[in-house]
């Protein structure tokens, strides 16, 4: 497991505490004979920090800066939403966020029984159950314009896998995150889609809107008995202000 921390901010304290799981906690048994004896051993924990040590002159300049103005940082909130589509469903729509519009919407879809903790089933088997289309409705908008008209059966989806690529910003770069067509397919699908008002991954920083965000769903055929839930992944732009005596504000109203 790798957890990066980036862009922390000068001499402010930082904690961390790792709790370790109880054996009883497994994610998904390995074989499907055995009699569910695991054992959760933590092997090693590393800290890896970059420091960059400032100037004096600089840091005098940048004191008497924070005494006129706070400095402020642009970042990304990210909030998660979880709902079940529940069984023989062709057409569902969920209203995912009600307050702010996000920069960009992730979507994924995994069996329910899965989801909630079936020790023979994998958490992060993501499925595209025979969706037909999947479309996000804000501010008097539709995303994308054109329908999709996706079918996996037949092979008929790589207009959604490559705009994975282009809303993360990865379609003209040597970056990726190693998701083939094939995984796509079976069990790595992964429905990005933008907000913003360039349709990608700028680092620009969006005007604030607010709005009900929904999220509609067409499947070819219906949902498997057992239930699907559907993993909504929002982004939002947000910022954090430091001032003179290290006090921390964030404007929430951003995100």
């Amino acid at each position: 497991m790798l957890y990066r921390l980036s862009y922390q901010e000068a001499k402010l304290h930082l904690l961390l505490i790792i709790y370790r799981s109880k054996n009883s906690f497994a994610l998904q048994k390995l074989n499907s004979t055995d009699e569910n004896q695991y054992r959760l051993y933590v092997h090693d924990v590393k800290l890896f920090a970059k420091m960059i040590e400032v100037q004096p002159s600089l840091n005098m300049n940048i004191y008497k800066t924070l005494e006129s103005k706070p400095a402020t940082y642009a970042i990304r909130k990210t909030e998660i939403k979880s709902t079940f589509l529940t069984a023989g469903r062709t057409e569902i729509e969920y209203n995912a966020f009600s307050a702010s519009i996000p920069r960009r919407i992730t979507v994924a879809l995994v069996g329910n029984k899965a989801f909630n903790g079936d020790f023979s089933l994998s958490p992060f088997n993501f499925l595209p159950y025979d969706l037909r289309d999947i479309s996000v409705h804000t501010g008097g908008h539709i995303y994308p314009m054109v329908a999709y008209k996706l079918k996996f059966k037949e092979d008929l989806f790589v207009r959604a896998y490559v705009d994975m690529y282009e809303a993360l910003g990865m379609a003209n770069s040597d970056r990726s995150f190693d998701i083939s067509m094939e995984k796509f397919k079976s069990g790595w699908t992964f429905f990005v889609i933008p907000l913003t008002s360039t349709l990608d991954d700028s680092c620009g920083f969006e005007l604030l809107r607010s709005g009900t965000t929904s999220i509609r769903l067409e499947f070819n055929t219906p949902i498997p008995t057992g239930g699907v839930e559907m993993i909504v992944l929002g982004e939002f732009d947000q910022m954090l202000m430091i001032d003179y005596n290290r006090h921390i504000v964030s404007d929430s109203n951003l995100g």
